[in-house]
């Protein structure tokens, strides 16, 4: 939830740069916003009660928002490196 919030507030950078709100998906996207490179690590194991059982099992929402995010920060000039482990 707080990756998805992270990416709907970078769509914004204006806003972003100006906002006063401390939350966590406010504070990781304006880190975000940054930095000229971005390394995320990820892990593989999947949590059950965060899938729809009618996806099959390689489509991870996880892997779905951060693909949405390293798409969002590349579009802002951003180097972005997902390494999963």
């Amino acid at each position: 939830m707080t990756l998805n919030a992270a990416v709907d507030r970078l769509a914004e950078l204006k806003k972003l740069r100006s906002s006063r709100k401390q939350d966590g998906a406010t504070l990781l996207a304006k880190m975000l916003s940054n930095a000229d490179t971005i390394k995320i690590i990820a892990g593989l194991a999947i949590n059950p009660a965060h899938q729809n059982p009618s996806f099959p099992m390689q489509m991870n929402i996880k892997a779905q928002v951060l693909n949405k995010l390293k798409t969002t920060l590349q579009s802002k000039g951003k180097e972005v490196i997902i390494e999963w482990v």
